[in-house]
């Protein structure tokens, strides 16, 4: 008897230790993050070659891309699996968007984490890659 009383004693306070820790954000989190994977990109077109700031697309247009250095756009090419996303602004020019993945940085996360629950959140979102103008 008096062991089932210490442990349901032992129990109660771990319990209220642990609750104490997750309400006063110490470091300890009771979720553990899950990402899921998405397509930001709702109506993409393929890109064919990327060169130096030229797109030329699946469809055959080519679009040149104003103010972008061609190292990264290759980068975000590739991060982007070879797919944008074009918001026409009038004939000549076009919004270009592209997937990138989401950055979470480390620094705020909790210390110990039990993983009872997930948080899932989408893991790549739109980015506006910039403005291209086509010929």
């Amino acid at each position: 008897m008096k062991g089932m009383v210490r442990i349901a004693v032992w129990g109660t306070v771990s319990i209220a230790t642990l609750y104490t820790l997750v309400a006063m954000t110490a470091g300890v989190s009771l979720y553990r993050l899950v990402p899921i994977d998405n397509d930001p990109l709702t109506n993409s077109i393929a890109i064919t070659s990327v060169s130096s700031n030229r797109l030329t697309l699946a469809d055959g247009r080519v679009l040149v891309m104003l103010f972008s250095e061609s190292e990264q756009l290759s980068r975000n090419m590739c991060e982007s699996a070879g797919r944008v996303e074009l918001e026409s602004r009038d004939f000549r020019c076009a919004d270009v968007y592209v997937k990138k993945k989401i950055f979470i940085c480390g620094t705020h996360a909790p210390r110990i984490v039990i993983p009872l629950f997930e948080n899932k959140y989408a893991a790549n979102f739109r980015f506006a890659l910039g403005v291209g103008e086509f010929q």
